[in-house]
């Protein structure tokens, strides 16, 4: 049986997963009247460039003989997901906002505005409908239903299932909470990039700021899997997360933010 506890704890963060995007739109919208419009370029983009692009390249990687290389190196493996995270995401930025936003460009809260569609697509995704399966998993297996799930899967799927259902038996309640804990810290990164490289498309000779949200984004993904690979603790992982996200957005607001006076948007 799934502890009690663990489902109460998806089912939380089931809700929160939508409802802190939500919360941050409808903020934006009453505190600055914002144009929703980055908002959804945002959300395009993550898609496009994150679930769609790169996901295609990595399975047509994981196929070719490079995906044994790469999986057979823990660093490596760290090395290459954060290279392939930081340039389809950091470039999606870019193109979007270089091409897609020039009306814009007069605001810097659309930046924000965008950072919020860019990754509170992600933080729906990745925790929202990470946790549903988790729920819903739990759910049959407490109901002793988990044969209808594994009737006719193949020993290579089945053996997933087992070790997906196992681990839902056996981890710690307290441990479902690492998840929004993890995915707040990148939203706070993901809003902090969207800055940064929005500051580098509008200031000609700013484009060092392009390059900050490249390496940022890298670091963030490589260095917590590579940690967390070799066997560290979850909270310790996710320690290294806040650290870097929130060393991000720190420089994003002191080092860029606050060199620049008020947009109209912030006058209001």
């Amino acid at each position: 049986m799934v502890p009690s506890l663990s489902v109460i704890i998806m089912a939380c963060n089931i809700v929160f997963a939508f409802l802190l995007p939500i919360a941050l739109v409808i903020y934006m919208k009453k505190k600055y009247h914002v144009n929703l419009q980055p908002l959804a370029m945002g959300l395009c983009t993550m898609y496009l460039f994150a679930f769609v692009l790169e996901s295609f390249i990595n399975r047509i990687v994981a196929m070719s003989p490079l995906g044994s290389v790469i999986t057979g190196n823990l660093l490596l493996y760290a090395i290459y997901g954060g290279i392939m995270a930081a340039l389809f995401e950091e470039f999606g930025r870019f193109i979007t906002m270089k091409r897609f936003m020039k009306r814009f460009h007069d605001d810097r809260i659309n930046s924000i505005t965008y950072g919020i569609g860019h990754g509170g697509f992600e933080f729906i995704m990745i925790l929202g409908l990470g946790m549903i399966e988790n729920f819903y998993l739990a759910f049959m297996i407490n109901a002793d239903r988990i044969g209808e799930l594994t009737a006719g899967l193949d020993s290579i799927s089945l053996a997933t299932v087992n070790g997906a259902v196992e681990q839902l038996k056996t981890v710690a309640p307290i441990t479902f909470l690492a998840s929004p804990v993890e995915r707040i810290a990148a939203l706070i990164l993901q809003i902090a990039l969207s800055v940064l490289v929005w500051h580098g498309v509008v200031n000609p000779g700013k484009i060092k700021y392009f390059c900050i949200a490249l390496f940022a984004h890298f670091f963030m993904d490589c260095l917590p899997a590579y940690i967390n690979l070799k066997g560290a603790p979850i909270w310790v992982t996710e320690l290294i997360i806040w650290v870097i996200a929130l060393g991000a957005a720190a420089y994003t607001y002191f080092m860029v933010w606050k060199k620049e006076g008020p947009t109209k948007s912030e006058a209001v």
